[in-house]
């Protein structure tokens, strides 16, 4: 089935803007994408409790949009409980299929991960698809919210139907600082690995499990 993109940064505009698989982000837009068509919303960079309320206007605008695809977020830089929480309640609601390009880090690795389908799709050699998930960090606090943290650590468990353990992601616990913890690539290692620690920037990635993607729960496409 051909997909339609609702890029997030054409929201304003006419109710319907679609955009074909193969085009770049900037290319001219078409409207009205066939009622059978799944629309999918594109999210970059940051994100903030605007980026949530963005996307909640998206909807109303297009009520059809049924996938959410991050492409190259760093997370967030504050309100991360928050707005895991927002995306998380509507991707319940609406049965969304996550998609993550590029790099999909921390508040975007949590959100993607809580996907009723979650799919990894292809990066490139410089800008590879890797998700990467430490604990949640209050900065205004400037310590771990742990409450919420172990919350969405039983959720993407349970998303995965258990491939994911909830042993395994506790592991980004034992992070030193906020750039390690745990990294899924699509794009597996030389050993056939996915699944990594990093104690923090700069170390070597070990190894946390031989599963395949498909073990872990999580789809690949192009």
């Amino acid at each position: 089935m051909k997909h339609f993109y609702l890029l997030a940064f054409l929201l304003p505009c006419v109710p319907y803007y679609a955009v074909a698989d193969d085009a770049p982000s900037a290319a001219p837009v078409t409207p009205l994408a066939p009622p059978s068509a799944s629309i999918r919303y594109r999210i970059s960079d940051s994100l903030t409790l605007d980026t949530y309320r963005d996307f909640e206007a998206a909807l109303k605008v297009n009520p059809a949009i049924r996938e959410l695809e991050f492409f190259n977020s760093n997370g967030s830089k504050g309100y991360a409980d928050s707005i895991v929480n927002l995306f998380q309640l509507k991707i319940d609601e609406l049965k969304l299929h996550t998609y993550a390009r590029g790099f999909c880090d921390s508040t975007c690795a949590f959100i993607f991960l809580m996907g009723h389908q979650r799919s990894l799709l292809k990066g490139t050699e410089d800008n590879p698809t890797i998700l990467k998930l430490h604990p949640i960090f209050n900065s205004n606090m400037n310590q771990v919210v742990s409450f919420s943290t172990d919350k969405y650590i039983q959720e993407i468990s349970s998303r995965s139907g258990n491939k994911i353990s909830q042993a395994l992601l506790q592991k980004m616990y034992q992070a030193t600082d906020r750039y390690g913890g745990i990294i899924i690539k699509r794009q597996a290692n030389a050993d056939g690995k996915h699944i990594f620690f990093q104690g923090k920037y700069g170390d070597q990635l070990q190894a946390l499990s031989s599963q395949t993607l498909s073990e872990l729960g999580i789809e690949v496409e192009e």
